[in-house]
């Protein structure tokens, strides 16, 4: 194996991590991680000392990766020793994706010049319909997902070493797709579109969802009902709004 010119170590002498000069070394790597011994030197305080660094190899964890309405199976490299905690986002690797934009993107929102308007606020009926493209696609390499439950034997806990993980239940991340209700004059219909997680949706915005542009008038996000002002995409439950031309 090569041998790199340098390291970052714990000193004793500094009392925390600093760069070290690898003065010289010798290694091996295999199936089970590679192991170094060298001679080093703290850059912060001149202390020669010899270390030993193990580094385990990569463990592939079972995952199931939900994309929208679809689900697949692959697996993630993962350090044995990492911890991986539910709430938190980790890189997924996988084939090109199919890079056409995807509806909802910012570019085609516009700014209403009045954000209110009586559409109806009351419960959809019926389900998606229109034809609207689903906004799926491959994977992109380094894909970043969220980490909903973390699975070890039988059991989910809110946190576990990569050694004992079972499998993973990961949501895509880089998007989420959002409900829309659209008050078209004769009945209330549903479309949805696609958005990255940060991106925020306003009272008085117009959207393209699915074959239908909409004016906003209010925003679900669980908790309350917003008739002003806006909020992310990833805390949004359904936009609410009327069929404009």
């Amino acid at each position: 194996m090569e041998i790199p010119n340098a390291l970052y170590l714990e000193c004793p002498e500094c009392d925390g991590e600093t760069l070290h000069e690898v003065l010289k070394g010798r290694g091996s790597e295999g199936a089970r991680g590679i192991r170094l011994t060298a001679l080093v030197r703290c850059q912060e305080c001149g202390t020669v000392r010899t270390v030993e660094v193990r580094e385990l190899a990569e463990r592939a964890v079972g995952a199931v990766l939900s994309d929208g309405d679809r689900s697949t199976r692959c697996t993630v490299p993962l350090d044995p020793a990492s911890v991986v905690s539910v709430g938190d986002v980790i890189m997924v690797g996988g084939a090109g994706a199919s890079g056409r934009e995807e509806e909802g993107a910012a570019g085609n929102r516009q700014r209403a010049a009045g954000g209110g308007g009586g559409a109806d606020d009351g419960d959809i009926g019926g389900g998606s319909d229109g034809g609207e493209d689903d906004g799926l696609s491959t994977p992109d390499e380094g894909m970043p997902c969220l980490v909903t439950a973390v699975e070890v034997g039988t059991r989910r806990v809110p946190r576990a070493k990569a050694s004992s993980i079972g499998t993973l239940w990961l949501k895509r991340h880089d998007r989420v797709k959002v409900k829309v209700s659209i008050n078209t004059g004769r009945k209330t219909i549903s479309r949805e579109l696609w958005a990255a997680p940060d991106e925020r949706f306003e009272v008085g915005d117009i959207v393209t969802a699915g074959d239908v542009k909409v004016l906003v008038h209010s925003i679900n996000t669980g908790g309350r009902r917003l008739r002003r002002g806006s909020a992310e995409a990833a805390t949004i439950r359904r936009l609410y709004g009327r069929e404009v031309e």
